[in-house]
């Protein structure tokens, strides 16, 4: 038989029960209702169904036991903050479900359901103990209060909604809500100085869908009765997300690039789907945020546009300038950073609207973790140990700058200085590849105009834009290693420019951010490139350029090296010809034919071996 009760019905019963286990004397009035004594947090905060648990002197049901002893730890003040905070959700969830049957005779035939509340405040208790779940979930329970939730399927509408659930129009977005969604952002700090070793993968989603909340769900105060205040305080509102992204846009890459290893650890299904769906909701709140933040800030530029007062090219300025803006917030660039000149010639419209991608904003690639670093830093020592001060000169502004906070690969120009083949190429393209950053290899050797650099001007049948835009175009990377090699070889023939000249704008750092592609006629910021030149001497160089580059001495490996060199070279072979590492195997006679080979001599030594087996094994190879 199955009652409901409420809770008078329920405290009467429960003291019935408890008198037939305990009579009382003949001389006692069995009392109506039992004492309530004062319990921590406010007698669990007027929840007398908590108390009667907590206060029961029996055993009961596994489900309520446990919650029992939920209700020991988070009132425990000595326990660890994180286990009450556990436990207070435990708690929140189980108040949560709203309906509880408990046995009331010893043989269980006789039971009741009661109808509880109050979850919101262990939620906030878990929240603000340290728990993002505890805040996520008090937020939506301040949210059902209103009759308000919100909707959001990351994998078909990433993009999150406030719905009523009472079918009118969702009112003025309570205060209380924000703070708790900004409480769970802060938590993710604090955890990854733990490298988020206690968080499961709810903690994640929960952080994940606060900052999507935040940033996309802003109050339009239609409350208030007038429009123009409202329309003022909504647009106020929309900025102060936008600056916010300043210190959220780290912590949300750092939840995205942690949560897989996470979703793997806990064996979750579908991580690389659910990765991908959650790349997209960050891009499609932070377009979002932009356009509104970006919309409302010009809204009096727009309505005097209307209005005939602000030309069209003002307004395109004034969006490019909010483009700019935004892109230097959230870790992503704007390449061309003004309109592309049209042309009335078709093929050139062709290839222009190819470069219409870089009007809009790339993703930086990023530095790897400090742990990585320190990795890669000990792979180029043992792979180039005769180069020790171009490694330590390179890692050591890698690693400053990632303990300072940076998340962009970047570092400053360097110039590898060092005789004909020691190989300055061969370790700058090795690092590209250790940093799993794109590079592009631009040989100035008897460059002697600024075609290369600058592009060429439209209607010569070799017009082009620059090389380095068009790598950045067919990368999508707006910072990728440039190696400039061999610049001491450059020279000036006629009135085709000089190429160490236009090497000046591009090593300094203002002028690269506006620098103009002669074939797109427009300005392109090519600040972000991380330049590695080579030179074989200084002699060559002007003042000028020297003066904006690190110069870095590059040495020749000595004889105690080639068993090294002899394994790079092997495996840049195997890399080019496609072949497993490891397919290509050299007997001791024919390393020893390879002492005393420079690296680029060893290389096309290794060739010569390879498809020559009746060289001597005796014969030296100069």
């Amino acid at each position: 038989m199955n009652l409901i009760m409420d809770e008078n019905d329920f405290l009467n019963a429960l003291t019935q029960v408890t008198n037939k286990r305990k009579p009382a004397l003949a001389t006692e009035e069995a009392p109506s209702r039992p004492p309530m004594p004062k319990l921590p947090f406010n007698n669990f905060w007027g929840n007398r169904m908590l108390a009667l648990i907590y206060l029961s002197p029996h055993r009961l049901p596994a489900e309520i036991e446990s919650i029992r002893h939920a209700l020991n730890i988070a009132i425990d003040e000595a326990q660890a903050p994180s286990d009450r905070a556990q436990a207070a959700l435990t708690i929140g969830n189980f108040v949560n479900s709203h309906e509880v049957a408990i046995p009331l005779d010893e043989e269980g035939h006789t039971t009741f359901t009661l109808a509880i509340d109050g979850e919101n405040e262990w939620f906030r208790l878990s929240g603000d103990l340290g728990n993002p779940v505890g805040s996520l979930l008090h937020a939506n329970s301040l949210l059902q209060e209103r009759n308000l939730k919100v909707e959001c399927n990351v994998e078909s509408d990433p993009m999150p909604r406030l719905v009523s659930t009472d079918g009118k129009e969702p009112r003025y977005l309570h205060g209380p809500v924000v703070e708790e969604w900004l409480n769970a952002i802060r938590m993710i700090a604090a955890a990854a100085q733990e490298q988020f070793a206690s968080w499961s993968p709810l903690e994640f989603r929960s952080c994940l869908a606060a900052i999507a909340n935040y940033l996309s769900i802003v109050p339009e105060f239609r409350q208030l009765g007038r429009s123009k205040i409202g329309s003022q305080k909504t647009t106020g509102e929309w900025e102060k997300r936008f600056d916010d992204l300043n210190w959220i846009k780290p912590l949300w890459d750092g939840l995205l690039d942690a949560m897989p290893s996470k979703l793997t650890q806990h064996r979750c299904a579908g991580v690389d789907k659910e990765l991908r769906a959650l790349r997209t909701q960050q891009y499609v709140v932070i377009s979002r945020l932009q356009r509104e933040a970006g919309c409302n800030s010009a809204s009096t530029s727009e309505t005097q546009f209307k209005q005939g007062s602000v030309s069209e090219s003002a307004r395109r300025q004034e969006q490019d300038r909010l483009e700019a803006s935004w892109s230097s917030v959230v870790d992503q660039l704007v390449v061309v950073t003004s309109p592309i000149a049209v042309s009335n010639d078709r093929e050139d419209r062709v290839i222009l609207e190819q470069y219409e991608k870089l009007r809009r904003p790339l993703p930086f690639a990023e530095l790897p973790s400090l742990d990585q670093i320190q990795s890669i830093w000990q792979q180029l020592l043992t792979e180039f140990p005769w180069a020790t001060e171009a490694v330590t000169t390179i890692m050591s502004d890698l690693m400053a700058r990632k303990l300072h906070g940076a998340r962009r690969l970047g570092m400053m120009p360097i110039l590898l200085v060092g005789v004909p083949g020691c190989g300055k190429t061969r370790f700058a393209q090795r690092m590209g590849d250790l940093l799993q950053s794109p590079s592009l290899v631009l040989n100035l050797a008897g460059m002697s105009d600024v075609k290369t650099l600058k592009g060429v001007t439209r209607g010569w049948a070799s017009a082009r834009p620059s090389r380095i835009v068009e790598f950045i175009l067919q990368t999508s990377v707006p910072n990728p290693i440039v190696l400039l090699d061999e610049v001491d070889k450059t020279g000036r023939l006629g009135t085709g420019g000089d190429p160490q000249e236009a090497l000046l704008d591009l090593l300094e750092p203002g002028n690269a951010a506006r620098y103009q592609d002669i074939y797109l006629m427009a300005s392109c910021d090519l600040s972000h490139c991380l330049y590695i030149l080579t030179s074989n001497s200084l002699a060559r160089l002007s003042a000028p350029l020297k003066s904006r580059l690190r110069p870095v001495y590059f040495p020749k490996p000595g004889p105690e090296h080639a068993p090294i060199l002899i394994q790079g070279v092997t495996r840049d072979l195997e890399k080019a010809w496609n072949l497993p590492k490891g397919t290509i195997t050299l007997t001791p006679a024919e390393r020893e034919i390879l002492e005393g080979l420079s690296p680029r001599e060893m290389r096309f030594a290794v060739t010569d071996l390879l498809g020559n087996p009746a060289i001597k094994s005796g014969e030296k190879l100069h």
